[in-house]
């Protein structure tokens, strides 16, 4: 069981590196595009969202080092639990009000979407990985 718990514990944190690292480069590559995901969602003012813009893209691959790297795990998985749980709140608003919106979340590779529920259970996965290695650290 500790061996399964140790493994486990790994994989998790490679995978969520993986992932914030290849969503903050993916978005770094064209701010311009991100910041207008950023608009659709109709959530934030005009300058929010372009701080945001270029203010996330560089904190989601900070956080996917530091996963990497095993270096301020704790702090970087609860600061992707956080994230994660805004993405959800922002995702679910959209869903809400019908609007029909590429999610941006990984950059210019993502697609219009109707399958919100997709986007949050992505979400929500991601919730747990991350709150498991919180839970074990």
């Amino acid at each position: 069981m500790k061996n399964f718990k140790f493994i486990f514990f790994h994989i998790a944190r490679l995978i969520l590196a993986i992932v914030f690292i290849y969503a903050g480069f993916a978005k770094l590559i064209s701010p311009e595009t991100f910041f207008e995901n950023i608009q659709e969602y109709r959530l934030l003012p005009l300058n929010l969202c372009y701080i945001l813009a270029y203010l996330l893209p560089p904190f989601e691959i900070i956080l996917g080092v530091g996963l990497f790297l095993n270096r301020y795990a704790k702090t970087c998985a609860f600061l992707i639990v956080f994230l994660n749980i805004i993405f959800i709140f922002a995702i679910a608003s959209v869903w809400i009000r019908g609007i029909d919106i590429s999610c941006g979340c990984f950059g210019q590779s993502s697609s219009l979407t109707n399958n919100y529920l997709w986007d949050i259970l992505r979400d929500i996965i991601l919730i747990i990985l991350s709150g498991y290695l919180v839970y074990e650290i």
